[in-house]
Parts: structure tokens; sequence; C-alpha cells
């Protein structure tokens, strides 16, 4: 949004605002922070005051940042854009926490605050730094004023009169006397409202009306309005919408092109159900391009194609939905839609026509458009309900139609598809308030919810996404029944999201379903049924179940590689995962061989920054730290981690996770200073990004601990450890590898300071519990035997040291007795550097 070229008035509340929220030359830190607020009737002129106020005293903040605070979901959009500007992760607890950092005086505008059912408090970062000024239609947000609030209802008269003359013409005549007088009954007329007069200017502007006439039209209009009741509003809302009908009738019959008047009235029916701001130009000449494929260059998809899409089966059994429609003809879209090439000059047309009659409004960046939300409420309302509920179908058949339903590959593509969430949001919403149903599912629009799933997927909206899919998948299972290869299809996707939002127990239930029903009616040599197995093993592994992980991925992996080939992107995929459960089963070197592979084709194909690129790296790095490379395991992981703080910011959980690995490798290089230097501040970061009992944060906490452990920190470590583990039991199964990493790790502090009954309770107990998931040769089981081997040893217990090696250990309590030759002094002394996992 900008400042309009016509703004006037409230110069005195200006000044007086520069004095309370304004710091001085010699502030010192304030004891509180400054809130303003600004309440009163929609298009009162509260927004433009705040971008005037910000725009005239930006040389005074070290930043100005805009909030649109009309819906929870815009505003947590606006607090993670935030935080990408401070090169955090994309989230609003991001940019409130970056705010809140920053020691020069920033401004922050929370506007559109209007809903009394939310605490707004929760948008305020916290500390006494930062100045907000907060505008509301509710005169209740005056609770959190600190430094004052104002009432905005109409201009000043003369001010008003001003106003409107400036609207009509930005001249030396807004100053002659005749003209003001002339103004004056249109003026009161108009109550001295911003936004009427705005309308009203412009009308005249186009020379609709003579300024003298203006009054009786106006006049007219509104009786008409009142008589058709259409809204049972105030009247100072009926005021405004008079001066938009005016405006809007003299379009539709004034205009010297009928087609660009009939192409504006159904484009602003359109941005009606959008939301307000930032509404994208190109959105129109996308959806028409998507619409109007050239048939010339569609072929059949061949095999190989539709196996690089896992969801291209669910779309060419849509297509054929939107094949039906396009037979129809564009009836139901507007008339711009049935072009046979596209026009840009007639749309601009359009938007030029709502421009010049003060409809909407151009964007700084003159690629998006917008609306107040006046403007809005009226160009929704004027409309009967049974025409509301067919403008925000073909509203959302429009958004929809812009998203293209090939996987996104450009960073264009990815930010287009993130500028269409608030206007899916507004499409979908049911607004009680303004007696809206919203867009609602059906068999009908399967195809056009299906890609509102995958734009809120690809903006992280996972809850929105399941919400979809799940309705997706139920429609598919009533109408083709669950065996069908839509359904599958939809259901591996749905299991995707739930992956990505961590509900574990969803993925399993429907990933096991998929792969027993992919089984039973595609065999299981069928690329979908591998790739199946793939998904359910890299879940196995991420709740704990190594053995079964890399038991699923080699299995998908070998029967990928003899159907599509070893470098086909399901067998690449199904080699990283396989080479990582292998890795987190101690078998590094078998690991790294295909982790190289893997490196190799996603590096050739898709370059050096891609995600899956990165992820690959990483897993190398880690399994080359393991096998004792360290310079090696440095040079990957630290380059993973300039490129993901690069792409995705210091605060991003992907960020965080190459940090953690970064610091194993400095605790190997002796540096677990440097470790904990850099440990305790993500741990910090991830408590507060991720939640306390996150894997992340865990993870974290357990690095930590083994450095301060590397230190001789015992207590510390020991403090850590215990803290860990009691999370850790909470939130994973009980023979979970983490828990038991962490009890060795525990065990070897403890071992250290001599307490070897704690440290045999707890190298016992993990043995046990490996013994009943690893095989007998298993390097970790094998490495926790020594281990528990030591602390025999150690206390004199040679038999039992012995019968480890020659039978199976119960629950039974250790016994005591047994005389080794080696004192427990010394070799605990020798022992303590090898008792570290």
């Amino acid at each position: 949004m900008r400042v309009s070229d016509i703004f006037t008035g409230r110069e005195e509340l200006a000044r007086e605002l520069q004095s309370r929220i304004l710091p001085p030359a010699d502030a010192q830190t304030p004891s509180k922070q400054k809130r303003y607020v600004l309440h009163g009737l929609g298009g009162s002129g509260k927004t433009q005051f705040c971008l005037k106020f910000a725009n005239d005293n930006k040389n005074k903040f070290w930043g100005v940042f805009w909030i649109d605070a009309s819906s929870a979901e815009t505003a947590e959009r606006a607090f993670a854009e935030i935080g990408i500007m401070g090169n955090l992760e994309a989230r609003p607890e991001a940019g409130l926490s970056w705010l809140t950092r920053q020691e020069l005086p920033w401004l922050l505008v929370i506007d559109n605050a209007d809903d009394i059912r939310f605490n707004y408090a929760n948008y305020f970062p916290s500390g006494e730094r930062g100045h907000i000024l907060l505008t509301s239609r509710n005169p209740e947000c005056k609770v959190h004023a600190t430094i004052g609030s104002k009432e905005f209802r109409d201009l000043e008269t003369e001010d008003a009169i001003t106003l409107l003359l400036k609207a009509i013409s930005n001249d030396d005549e807004v100053y002659v006397k005749e003209k003001r007088s002339s103004a004056l009954p249109v003026v009161k007329a108009l109550g001295c409202l911003p936004l009427a007069l705005s309308q009203a200017g412009a009308a005249i502007r186009q020379k609709f009306y003579a300024l003298e006439e203006y009054l009786d039209i106006f006049s007219s209009y509104k009786r008409s309005i009142f008589s058709k009741g259409y809204s049972q509003d105030t009247d100072y809302k009926h005021t405004i919408y008079t001066t938009y009908e005016v405006s809007l009738d003299k379009i539709k019959l004034l205009h010297s092109n009928a087609q660009t008047a009939v192409d504006a009235v159904e484009i602003l029916h359109v941005l009606a159900f959008c939301h307000f701001d930032e509404i994208p130009f190109s959105v129109f000449e996308r959806a028409w391009t998507n619409m109007h494929p050239n048939q010339d260059t569609i072929s059949p998809v061949s095999f190989s194609e539709t196996f690089l899409n896992p969801m291209e089966h669910v779309f060419s059994f849509l297509r054929t939905y939107h094949t039906i429609f396009s037979a129809i003809g564009y009836s139901g879209l507007p008339s711009i839609f049935a072009q046979r090439r596209w026009d840009k000059m007639r749309l601009r047309n359009a938007f030029s026509l709502l421009l010049h009659h003060s409809l909407i409004s151009q964007n700084a960046s003159g690629a998006t458009w917008s609306m107040h939300p006046m403007v809005q409420l009226w160009a929704r309302q004027r409309l009967s309900p049974k025409a509301q509920g067919t403008w925000i179908v073909i509203t959302a058949r429009i958004l929809a139609a812009a998203v293209n339903p090939r996987p996104v590959t450009t960073e264009e593509e990815t930010s287009f598809r993130n500028s269409l969430i608030p206007h899916i949001d507004s499409c979908l919403r049911a607004d009680p308030d303004d007696f809206r149903r919203g867009f609602q599912f059906s068999q009908e629009n399967l195809s056009d919810f299906m890609k509102f799933a995958t734009v809120y997927i690809a903006g992280g909206r996972w809850k929105n996404a399941i919400e979809i899919q799940e309705l997706m998948v139920h429609q598919y299972k009533r109408r083709l029944g669950i065996d069908d290869c839509v359904t599958l299809d939809a259901m591996a996707e749905l299991a995707q999201t739930y992956w990505n939002s961590s509900q574990l127990h969803e993925t399993m239930e429907v990933q096991t379903t998929v792969l027993s029903i992919s089984l039973k009616r595609l065999g299981s040599y069928d690329p979908r049924t591998l790739k199946a197995m793939d998904s359910l093993g890299r879940t196995f592994w991420l709740i704990g179940d190594r053995p079964k992980a890399a038991s699923l991925g080699k299995e998908s992996m070998e029967g990928l590689t003899k159907i599509l080939g070893r470098d086909h992107p399901f067998t690449v995929n199904a080699m990283h995962n396989y080479a990582r459960a292998l890795a987190h089963l101690g078998h590094h070197q078998q690991a790294k061989v295909m982790q190289l592979e893997v490196l190799a084709i996603r590096f050739n194909r898709r370059g050096s920054k891609d995600p899956d690129t990165l992820e690959a790296m990483q897993e190398l790095g880690v399994s080359h730290l393991a096998l004792g490379e360290v310079d090696e395991a440095e040079r990957l992981i630290s380059n993973v981690l300039a490129v993901r703080k690069q792409m995705l910011g210091e605060e991003h959980a992907y960020t965080l996770w190459t940090i953690n690995d970064l610091a194993k490798v400095r605790i190997a290089q002796g540096r677990s200073a440097d470790a904990i230097e850099i440990l305790k501040e993500t741990l910090e970061i991830a408590t507060r990004t991720l939640g306390a009992d996150h894997i992340g944060t865990l993870m974290t906490t357990h690095n930590l601990a083994r450095a301060y452990s590397r230190l001789e920190l015992w207590t510390d470590a020991e403090t850590l450890f215990l803290r860990l583990i009691e999370a850790q039991v909470r939130n994973l199964k009980a023979d979970h590898p983490d828990i038991l990493y962490a009890k060795l790790d525990l065990a070897s502090v403890y071992f250290a300071q001599n307490l070897m009954e704690k440290a045999e309770s707890l190298v016992l107990a993990v043995f046990l519990a490996q013994k009943g998931t690893l095989e007998e040769n298993s390097p970790i089981l094998l490495k926790t035997k020594e281990r528990l081997k030591q602390i025999y040893l150690i206390r004199g217990r040679l038999e039992e040291m012995k019968a480890l090696d020659r039978v199976e250990l119960d629950d039974r309590p250790p016994a005591t007795g047994g005389v080794s030759d080696e004192t427990p002094e010394e070799h605990q002394k020798s022992s303590r550097r090898s008792f570290t996992f």
C-alpha cells in the first residue's frame, strides 16, 4: 500500500502523535512499549493516516513494518515475512522474536484489528522496545494503548472540502472560493467521510457529473439503496455505498468501450471475494493460460513420466472433468476468459477503469492491486445471496486454474503460489458477519480443492492441506473405492502431509493401509507398491524402528532398480532412505557408498542447492564423521549450513539440524567449547520456534550435554541428560534409539565419576533393550556389550563379563564376585576415553 496522492487533514493529530511516539534524541531505554490506537468507522482514514505518518517519519525509525491483521492467517504471514527479513525461519514467532531483539527504534503498524474475539496483544513483540500503531473499527481495542488513542469519524469541514476538490482536480482550484462553496453541500451530504469523498471526487473527475449536480444524483441513488434494503447497516455505510453505486452505474452505461466496462464489472466481482490486499495481476493470465492449453502439443503421458510425479495419475483423472466443462464453453467465467488469444491490454484496460474510479488501487510494485475493505464489503453486499454464491465459485475456479498442476520447479512459481494463500483463505472462509458460506467442497470441484491443497503444502500450511486432503480421500473412497489407484495416490499424499506435520500415528495408519492394498491390487513389484513401501520405511526410521526401516528400504530400492532403473527419482529416494537406516544401525561404510551415489545423481539432476541434494550431502557428511573422516565431514556439512542459512534463514528447522551436525564435528575435532557456544544459542532458538519437546530441540539438548561431557563438566552434563531422558520418555516409545543413546551417554558421565552402580544399571537396561531389536552382530549392540564388559571388569565380576560372550542375559539383577588382574582405578583410567558413545 502507499499514501494516497490526495491525502488531506489530521495534521494536528500527526503532530500530537509525533510528540508522544517518536523517541527524543537523548532517549534512554524506554520503560514501556509505546502503543497508540486509532479506532473508528471503516473508511474514516485510519489506514491512510498511518501510511502518511510512517512515510513522513520513516527516517526516525530503524525500520517500519506493516501487519495486515484482518485475519490471523494474514497477520501470521506478515510476521513470518519479517522473520525472513531477519534471515530467520518463515514463522510468525521468528518475526516477533527478531523485532524483540532489535535495539534501534522500530515502528510496527497493526492494521484492521477488527475482530472482537481476538486478543491482538499476541501480536505485540515482547519487551519495552518498539513503537506500535494499531487501527481498528472496534473501540474496545483502546485497552491496548499505552500512550493514547484517537477515535476517527469524519474530517473537519474545510479538510473535507479540500479532499473532495483534490480528488476532482489536484490543482490550484482546490482553494478557489467559488469551488469550495459549490463543494460544501456535497461534503455535508457525504458526512465528511474520507472514503465517500474520494469516491465522489473520482466520479466527478471522470466527468460523469458536474460538481454542482452530484448532490441530486447522490440523493436519488441513496433513496434507491434504502428501498432495496440490501444492507441494513448504519447511515454512514449507506453514504459510502451510494457513492460506489453512482460510479459503478456510470461505468456500465457511459464508458465508450462496452467490453471494457463489462470486463471491469466482472473483475470487480472476482476481487470482491479475494483478500482485499495484494491481489496478483498475473492471476488472470495464468488462469487463462492453464485453461487454454495448446492441444497440438498435448501427447499421452508415458509410463516413466507418470512416475516422475506421484500425483499425475490423479490429475489425469481430473482432467476428464475439466475437458467436459471446457466443451460447454466459458459461460461460467468472466468473458475475458473466452478470448482465443490472451490480450494483456484488455485486462489492463479493465483494471485501469476500476482504478480511475477509485474502486481499486495499484500497489507500489505495480504487480498487485488492492481494495479498501469497505469497497470490498460493498462489492459483496450489493449482490444477492445467490449471486454471491455464484461469484465465490467463479473466484475459486480462477484461483485454482492459476496453479499449474505440475511440480514447482522455479522460485517464481513458489513465490506466486505463496501469494495466492490469503486469497484462497478468503474464498474458503465462511464469514457469519458477512453472510458468506465460503467455497464448498463437492465432487464437481475436486480439481480446484486439490490445487488449493498443493498451495497450502508449498506454504507449510499442513493443517489446511490436511483438511482438504481428508475430504478428497473420503470422496475418492466413496466414488471409486479404496483400492482404486486414484484413491491410493491421494492417501499417499495425505500420509506425506501427516508426516510433515509430525502426526506419525496417522501417517503410519494410512501408509500401512496403502501398502497392504497396493500389494493385493498391484502386486509386490509395481512402482506404486514399492514407493509405498519406501515411504512406510521412512516412517519406521523416524519412530525409531531402524531394522524395519532398513528391511523395507532394501526391498523397495532393489525392486525399483529392476523396474525403473538405478537413477530414477523413486529409486534414488529409496536408496537415500535405505542408506540412512543402515547408518543408524552402525553400517556406516555401506551407507557411505550409497550416499555418494545418491549425492552424485541429485547434484547432476537438481543442482547443488536443491533441498534433496543438501539432505544427501549432509547425510554423507555424517557418515564420514562416523568413520573418523572428520575433515571431509566438516567440508560437506559446512557447505550445507551455508546454503541453508542463505535460502531458509538461521532459525529454520533444517538449518538448526545442520548446526547440530556441525557441532558433532567440532566435538570430534576437540573443539567442544566451540560446540557448546553454538549449541546453547541453537537450543534457545529451537525451544522458542519448535517447542521444548520437539525432536529437534531434544537432539540439540543431547549434543550440548555431550559437549559438556567432553569438557568434563559432569554436573552440567548430568543435569541436561536427565532432563533430556525425561522429555524423551514423555514423547517417544521406551525402546526408541534416541532414548537408549541418551542413557548410554549418561552412563559415560557416571562411569567417568566412578559411579559404577548407576552406570551399570543404565548400560544393562540399554543392552537388554537392544538385544530385543537388533541382530547379534549389530555394531551398535556389540559396542554396548563392550561397555558393559568394561564395567564388569572394573567391578571385579569377570565371570559375568565372560558370560556376555557365552549366554543370553535376562532381566535378573547383576550378581557380585570375581577378581580382576587390573585394579578398578587402573582400568577406569585406561577405559574412560573409550567409554563414550
